[in-house]
């Protein structure tokens, strides 16, 4: 398939100043190219042309779910870090978009489907019973939110989607360290996503760790949350530019 081909396929002209005219036909176009086209044709028409559309189209909360929708068929299919990473920019947009501007429920959404989409991997047998790609794609996305979100409202560990989240990192850090199918590279670009996106928001940290310590106290598998836990604390206690020791950064109640 030719490059040119991006902007029409199956008789369909994509024209991105227009796509809202004939959202289902628009729809149908994104669908056939992300799962279709080859791996440089469809990070081009998602860094060229779904960015674009998610910073500066006024779509409603349907519009933008139908969007997420699309982008979440990609991450058990794509091999390749470029793309991985166009998806990830894309619906990360629609997230900060949403926080700083328009606040339809965006987040809110995105956060259920998130929780629900862990909570049918945790059934499986075992964390060896799936691909540990797709854990780290999950847990990126997750790790990206969390940087978002909290970069755009300074009280989002006070919302009823932080619990969600956390909860949701957590568990996924877990799977990917029990994971016999993970290479120690995964393990290692799972910590790093982690660590960066708890540094982000650095004074999130104790909030982040009194949240995993709740939820390990109402779960049937409490140490799930432990490794979170772990990386949280070490983080914590490593922050720089910041004028408390670090046996003083947790509370009594935390230690």
């Amino acid at each position: 398939m030719d490059e040119s081909d991006t902007t029409t396929r199956n008789g369909y002209s994509w024209q991105r100043d227009r796509a809202l005219e004939d959202w289902q036909g628009s729809l149908e176009f994104v669908q056939d190219t992300l799962l279709g086209a080859r791996a440089k044709e469809r990070t081009r028409f998602l860094q060229e042309e779904l960015l674009p559309l998610a910073k500066h189209v006024d779509l409603t909360l349907a519009q933008t779910m139908d969007l997420f929708k699309l982008l979440t068929l990609t991450y058990p299919r794509y091999p390749d870090n470029g793309s991985r990473d166009a998806v990830e920019a894309v619906f990360l947009e629609l997230i900060r978009r949403d926080e700083g501007n328009s606040k339809l429920g965006v987040t809110e959404q995105i956060l259920v489907w998130l929780s629900n989409e862990v909570a049918r991997l945790v059934k499986r047998d075992s964390p060896s019973s799936y691909a540990s790609s797709d854990l780290f794609v999950l847990l990126s996305w997750s790790c990206g939110i969390y940087t978002v979100c909290t970069a755009a409202n300074s009280e989002f560990s006070s919302t009823n989607t932080w619990r969600v989240l956390v909860g949701s990192m957590g568990t996924l850090l877990d799977m990917i360290s029990a994971s016999t199918k993970a290479k120690p590279s995964l393990l290692e670009g799972a910590l790093v996503r982690v660590r960066r996106a708890l540094r982000s928001a650095g004074d999130k940290i104790p909030a982040v760790i009194s949240t995993l310590l709740a939820i390990s106290k109402s779960s049937q598998f409490p140490l799930r949350m432990a490794p979170l836990v772990g990386v949280s604390v070490s983080v914590l206690v490593r922050l720089k530019n910041i004028d408390t020791e670090p046996s003083s950064r947790l509370s009594k109640e935390l230690k």
